[in-house]
Order: C-alpha cells, then structure tokens, then sequence
C-alpha cells in the first residue's frame, strides 16, 4: 500500500516538467520526445502520458493529435494577462494586510525586502547562478507583504497563480 504522505511517481514528475516550462527550460512550442523523456525521467510510458496529459489540461502542453506532445505557445499578451492575474488576489490581500499590519509585521516585510533587494544586486552584477535564490526572495517577500491579511485563503491563492 502506498504511504498518502509521498507523492506517487507522476505527481513526482508533474512539477519538474511544469517548472522546466515556467522557467523556460523546455521552450514554448518545443516537441517533448516521448522516448527522451521517459528515459531521462526513468518511468514508465503509462505515466510519463498521464504526467503530459495533466500538463495539457492545466495549459502547459498542447496535444498533437497522434504526433505527441509540445510546450505550449505563450505570447507576449499572454504573459501580460497571467501577471495580471496575480495582482487581483493579491491587491485585495496588500490592502488588508496593512490595515492589519503590525510592527513586527512591518519588520519582516522590511528584512524579506532586504534579502531580495541583494540578490537582485547579485544578480545586476552577473552572478546568474544566484536566479533560484532571487525566485525564491521574491516569492517570500510577496507572501511577507500578504501574512497580515487574515486569510489563509488569500495566502495561497498568489501561489496557486505563480509557482514558487
């Protein structure tokens, strides 16, 4: 019997795949090569398929009829409308964290801000291998700035727009 605690082997491979497409290492419209990926992945076709088909129906992958799978397309517009997106949750979360906001609350928006502010210098002095670092200040300082809104609903609803 499985433990319910441990991802199964797709869900292992799901979010590798999806993070290798946000973060553009498989490149929109890219053919993914079943064969090459069932090898480097180390699983079987069933679920390699499965894995793609998931990644299809949340807009990722685009099916090709019987010739496979490919990155989907995004455009320029396209990226603009799903940053967009982000800012809706989390313009109505900004606004009640600081009305709720606290000064200890203040504080870890200012050191969250402080971290990611160095990795950006890092970064505009040509330190690329730090990008997962400013990724990840990023994404704390955003959640920094939404803890005091109250809801563990808005919390994670930034997150559910923006893989971390």
């Amino acid at each position: 019997m499985s433990d319910p605690r441990r991802p199964g082997v797709g869900e292992g491979l799901y979010h590798p795949l999806r993070g290798d497409i946000i973060q553009g290492r498989l490149a929109p419209g890219a053919k993914l090569r079943l064969e090459q990926l069932r090898e480097s992945c180390g699983v079987a076709a069933s679920t390699l398929r499965e894995v793609l088909s998931r990644l299809a129906s949340d807009g990722f992958v685009r099916t090709e009829g019987q010739r496979g799978f490919q990155v989907a397309p995004i455009s320029a517009e396209g990226l603009h409308e799903i940053a967009g997106l982000r800012f809706l949750p989390e313009e109505h979360a900004l606004a009640r964290s600081f009305s709720r906001g606290t000064l200890e609350w203040k504080t870890r928006v200012i050191a969250a801000h402080h971290r990611l502010d160095s990795h950006e210098e890092r970064l505009e002095a040509g330190h690329r291998s730090d990008i997962s670092l400013w990724r990840e200040a990023g994404g704390r300082f955003h959640q920094e700035l939404i803890s005091a809104c109250g809801s563990a609903v808005m919390m994670q609803t930034p997150a559910g727009v923006f893989d971390k």
